[in-house]
């Protein structure tokens, strides 16, 4: 059997026979909570991005415990993005997971920031995870008026894991010249 036949074989069975989704309906009440947490997914896989990203500066710097700490983090962020992608499917939503969903949701600031003179990553990471846990916080509220109990447990438990996350963050992660940068957003290695 060659290539094809094994492709067009796997297409036949690729669909589940007697397969109906659901149809997506839903209120604008709830199509407010869908569009909130849609939001709160792009700010969680925007900051496991950028999480990653001083991941990776601390492996180079050779500092293994914060490099370790930040791989959690990544796993928490994945968690709570996803947790909020099933909310959002059971509210009868579509999750908007892709790349371009989360640059057009993503209402943090652009990340390295384009500022005169230098910046510090240590910084504009720990800002950008506060900015996430407020707007988590704020969305708590908004599912609480709405009476929706689980989305607003969603919304709590991933505001205090970002707000834990920034408190380590501010407390533990180096503020040397090999997390910071020029204002073109190039690296300045010490």
């Amino acid at each position: 059997m060659d290539t094809m036949q094994i492709a067009a074989q796997f297409r036949i069975h690729e669909a589940l026979p007697g397969f109906v989704p659901r149809p997506r309906m839903h209120s604008a009440e709830t199509g407010d909570l869908i569009a909130i947490l849609n939001q709160g997914i792009a700010h969680a896989v925007d900051l496991r991005w950028r999480t990653k990203y001083a991941f990776w500066l601390a492996r180079d710097k050779g500092l293994y415990n914060l490099h370790v700490a930040l791989r959690e983090f990544c796993c928490e962020l994945d968690a709570s993005a996803e947790l909020m992608a099933a909310r959002v499917d059971a509210l009868g939503g579509v999750p908007q997971y892709t790349a371009a969903a989360v640059a057009r949701n993503s209402r943090l600031p652009s990340h390295p920031p384009t500022l005169s003179g230098s910046f510090n990553l240590s910084d504009a990471l720990i800002r950008s995870h506060h900015l996430a846990a407020r707007h988590l916080i704020l969305a708590t509220t908004k599912a609480m008026q709405q009476n929706d109990r689980v989305t607003a447990s969603i919304f709590s438990s991933s505001s205090a894991v970002q707000q834990q996350q920034a408190r380590f963050l501010k407390t533990f992660m180096p503020e040397q010249a090999g997390f910071g940068g020029k204002a073109d957003g190039s690296l300045a290695y010490a």
